[in-house]
């Protein structure tokens, strides 16, 4: 039995679930990208049934813009001004963030390309009215915020109001020329994050003849090339490892050109509108605020867990040098001592674990959990045709105890060739309460890279932990039951829209919700008590190293959007703080960042993961501890911070969920605490 740990259980897979079968089987239907004329179109959104769908779509959003613009304008408007801004945000981002997933993820050429098109020019409708810049309409809801509107406003009204004056405030620039500078900056902002993006995920081709004879068989090829898809940190094989970081992190100079060209337009939309460095603008509305606190947090947290890491690191090297002949330790071989360590320590391999952890029963585990806490069940329903971009995708509708739909989930699971890498979610359409009464239901993608080699699909921890860490977005995007588009779900500060997610991740960890689901695929056998131990033992076992690999991230994302000219190349950037906060050597000729995708999502914002950690921390630690499966502190979580969105300021949900204050020293020790526990 685990100390201090009860193993009981609230709940138990009995027979196969339909979604254990729906994602522990083969997609069976037959699948085709044309353009049949009973396609219900992409997303069941009916102009999607061909990439014209996409002017037609645009066209509409443009006509209820112009519509919506003459509304805020009126004299005699009915409704108060901060509706109707939240309106043409709606009409904008129905169409925006489809068509962002779509030129991303999309396998079809002339979808994806079209989508493309259509998000270029909503952007340039954008410009067009001035719905960022425009002075007249914004000083007027200004106005209204501080005086009355056409009816009284409520604290979410004014809320929600200040959120469009500060995106507005963002984008002010003095003068009509630096107007327009800021709209060509803009826009070649979205291009180069777009190519940045795109590029990321492509993998390195090399002619199969330069490879040594043992590694001939390892890779993927394509006619007479091999290719590297992503750096192969876990395979046995070292030389494998070695060639795989080494080729896939190659310096590749078009991606860094980009880079570069994407951090000096950043700088100078900063400059333009006003601040010292994209971080500064980027950070304005955030939990965080500045990135004088962000570097205060870091640096406290680097220093508190210093002592923490140099031990984990002095048993990796101890390990590296007995495997390897040498006590440095080279960054390919890092992931896997490590997991070789745990296994070898608890008694434990991943491979004995793996066919309890199949995909479906970790998707009915996750069931079960939200079932018990939160009320509500994930739904596999078929899908139509033309409705989804490839087979293996699954639909989920979300729903509450009265059989209500909350929303749809698209599970998009499985790797593919020039699919994104990054495990992620994509908003598709936000939820907001409508004019009749009704709500529009959110429409999510959930987007992994789980390896498709067999049925089913065998997790381990950390993809485990991933999946459910996705799912905590998407949670929050059904939960998220707010008035206004504008702060719908996960449509809060990023420093706060990961608390969600990774708060989901304790429960993944947590040995008394992984005895409730994890069993056997084939013979139905329950995980051991003793195996689930020595689990667990093994994930905490490099815990400060993990962390210190995400505030070296995190430190080379702040040093990127800092004041410009940058103090050196990002490749020196990136050497330096290697060096100062990582303990690996740099590797030459290599160059990570071009494949960090999230330069281009998180710009400036990536401490966010950590930030949100100590936040999770804090409330698992204060509420969910003792009972991970209470529904008491289920509800009292899912009303004091899921519901708001970010409709609420986040320091004040913390608050009163934790009963108390929080500040970068709490939030720094609720973290270290987290490795002793």
């Amino acid at each position: 039995m685990l100390k201090g740990i009860s193993f009981h259980v609230k709940r138990r897979i009995g027979t196969a679930s339909k979604l254990v079968t729906t994602f522990n089987q083969r997609p069976k239907k037959k699948f085709s990208l044309n353009y049949p004329k009973s396609s219900v179109g992409l997303f069941n959104i009916s102009e999607l049934n061909h990439p014209d769908g996409f002017k037609v779509l645009l066209d509409r959003a443009q006509t209820r813009v112009r519509e919506l613009f003459d509304e805020a304008i009126a004299q005699d408007r009915k409704r108060i001004l901060v509706e109707i801004f939240d309106d043409m945000s709606n009409t904008i981002c129905k169409v925006a963030d489809m068509s962002d997933f779509v030129r991303t993820c999309h396998p079809n050429l002339k979808m994806a390309g079209a989508a493309d098109e259509a998000f270029m020019n909503l952007s340039r409708l954008v410009e067009e009215y001035g719905l960022n810049t425009n002075k007249t309409i914004h000083e007027a809801l200004k106005y209204t915020l501080k005086n009355q509107d056409v009816k009284e406003l409520t604290d979410v009204d004014r809320r929600v109001g200040w959120m469009f004056i500060n995106d507005y405030e963002q984008s002010l620039v003095a003068d009509d020329k630096k107007a327009k500078e800021f709209v060509d900056i803009t826009n070649e902002i979205l291009r180069l994050g777009t190519k940045f993006s795109q590029n990321c995920a492509i993998p390195v081709g090399i002619p199969t003849e330069f490879l040594p004879k043992d590694l001939l068989n390892v890779f993927p090829k394509n006619g007479g090339h091999s290719l590297i898809t992503h750096q192969y940190s876990f395979h046995h094989n070292e030389k494998v490892r070695e060639t795989g970081y080494k080729l896939f992190y190659g310096e590749e100079k078009s991606q860094l050109e980009i880079l570069d060209q994407l951090l000096l337009a950043r700088y100078k939309l900063a400059e333009v509108t006003g601040f010292k460095s994209y971080a500064e603008r980027s950070l304005n509305q955030t939990m965080a605020q500045t990135p004088e606190f962000v570097d205060s947090f870091l640096q406290s947290l680097s220093e508190k867990i210093r002592p923490k890491v140099d031990e984990e690191m002095r048993e990796v090297s101890k390990a590296h040098e007995k495997n390897f002949g040498s006590k440095e330790v080279q960054v390919w071989n890092t992931h896997y001592l490590c997991n070789q360590i745990s296994q070898m320590k608890n008694n434990f391999k991943a491979s004995e674990i793996a066919p309890y952890l199949s995909l479906g029963t970790c998707m009915e585990g996750l069931n079960n959990l939200i079932q018990e806490i939160f009320r509500i069940s994930l739904n596999v329903e078929d899908t139509e045709p033309g409705e989804i971009w490839h087979e293996d995708i699954k639909k989920i509708v979300v729903r509450d105890e009265e059989n209500n739909d909350l929303g749809t989930i698209y599970c998009d699971f499985f790797e593919r060739q020039g699919k994104l890498p990054q495990e992620c979610h994509f908003t598709i359409c936000g939820g907001k309460e409508m004019a009749d009464g009704t709500y529009q239901n959110p429409i999510i993608v959930v987007h992994l890279n789980l390896p498709k080699s067999s049925y089913p699909c065998l997790l381990n921890t950390q993809s485990l932990e991933n999946l459910w860490h996705e799912f905590g977005h998407a949670i929050h995007s059904m939960l998220g039951r707010t008035y206004y588009q504008h702060t719908t779900g996960t449509r809060c500060p990023s420093d706060f829209a990961e608390v969600p997610s990774i708060f989901l991740e304790k429960f993944a960890s947590d040995p008394r919700v992984q005895k409730s689901f994890a069993k056997h695929y084939e013979t139905g056998e329950e995980l051991s008590e003793k195996k689930i131990l020595n689990l667990n033992k093994s994930k905490k076992m490099f815990s400060a190293m993990e962390t210190n690999e995400q505030l070296f991230y995190s430190m080379i994302d702040q040093a990127y959007h800092g004041p410009h000219p940058l103090k050196g190349s990002t490749t020196q950037i990136l050497q330096n703080i290697m060096k100062t906060y990582y303990h690996l050597p740099f590797v030459k000729n290599t160059a990570w960042q071009g494949r960090f995708s999230h330069l281009n999502g998180y710009g400036a914002k990536y401490y966010a993961y950590i930030l949100s950690r100590a936040v999770a921390e804090s409330i698992w630690q204060e509420a969910f501890e003792k009972d991970p499966f209470s529904r008491t502190a289920g509800e009292r979580y899912k009303k004091k911070i899921l519901v708001h969105g970010g409709s609420r300021p986040p320091y004040d949900l913390v608050k009163d969920m934790l009963g108390s204050n929080i500040n970068s020293s709490t939030l720094v020790n609720s973290l270290s605490r987290s490795f002793e526990r």
